[in-house]
């Protein structure tokens, strides 16, 4: 038997008819949730990508986006999918209309992994996952490059396969599709007001507000007087520790305690995980008895 060679197309969500690619596009918060990501460690991160799909013009638009957990050792390939469920049922309850459109990862590498991970979604979802890779933010001031692919399969059917006794490993061919980011009008007047901060008035690179808002106006005000005043106290305690005026020990107190109420980085993500736990608890707990209750009632019917 000759030795076959088979490319399937992706079944896309567009017609067969149309030759328009998927378009891709990424929400101001998703895209710093990855960069956040992106910053967290120097080993590649994965996690699932949330949002919306058009059956008509094929759009995907990404909400959101949350890590998974997952162990690359050797050629062995660990995903956490009860973690990856779990996080996206939590997500369903305040966002009902969203779906998994695929996943991304902090590497912009394409590797063997990559092509089992793709594998993984491509089982757990309904249609073709997409995949987003970001490159590394090595430095403040670079600009994070946002790639996005759609997946070809690559190699014998799996008809033929169970023929000839091939174990069959899932490849792939990765091909762009277009994206953009896109900035709300809240973004936007929030990044202005950065850009302000950073490069002064009289920059004219820095786009104008179109619209003055109050609320934003206060919050900048507040921003500023407490920046004023933890410059005062800098300026307080350089002058204590030099000599040049006596220092007020109930003001040192009274520093010091307001100091140690911050919490830290660690139990704050320790309660933020035990509250996740909480929440999941709950949620199977209403739904053993949702289960239950109709169980109930059906045998009393039969009864």
């Amino acid at each position: 038997m000759a030795d076959t060679l088979h490319i399937v197309r992706p079944n896309l969500l567009l017609s067969s008819t149309t030759t328009t690619p998927v378009s891709v596009t990424v929400q101001s918060p998703a895209l710093f949730q990855l960069v956040e990501f992106s910053l967290r460690s120097q080993e590649r991160i994965i996690g699932t990508l949330v949002g919306t799909r058009s059956d008509e013009d094929g759009e995907l638009v990404v909400k959101d986006a949350y890590i998974v957990p997952h162990t690359e050792e050797d050629d062995i390939l660990e995903i956490e999918d009860a973690q990856n469920r779990a996080f996206f049922n939590l997500h369903k309850r305040s966002n009902p209309k969203d779906v998994i459109l695929g996943w991304f990862s902090t590497s912009d590498a394409i590797d063997s992994f990559t092509s089992l991970i793709h594998d993984f979604y491509s089982k757990t979802e309904q249609y073709p996952p997409i995949h987003l890779t970001l490159s590394s933010v090595s430095e403040l001031n670079s600009v994070p490059k946002i790639n996005t692919y759609i997946a070809t399969t690559v190699g014998a059917s799996s008809s033929l396969a169970n023929a000839i006794k091939l174990e069959k490993e899932s490849n792939y061919i990765f091909t762009p599709i277009p994206n953009k980011v896109d900035f709300g009008a809240q973004e936007k007047t929030v990044l202005n007001q950065a850009a302000k901060a950073v490069f002064g008035e009289s920059d004219e690179s820095v786009a104008q507000l179109e619209s003055k808002s109050v609320d934003l106006q206060v919050l900048v005000n507040a921003v500023n007087q407490i920046d004023l005043l933890i410059d005062t106290t800098l300026e307080y305690i350089e002058k204590v520790e030099q000599g040049s005026i006596e220092g007020n020990e109930e003001f040192a107190r009274l520093l010091l305690s307001s100091l140690n109420t911050n919490v830290k980085s660690l139990n704050l993500e320790q309660a933020f995980t035990s509250q996740i736990q909480d929440t999941l608890m709950i949620e199977y707990l209403t739904s053993s008895i949702k289960t239950q209750l109709e169980l109930s009632a059906k045998l009393a019917t039969l009864a």
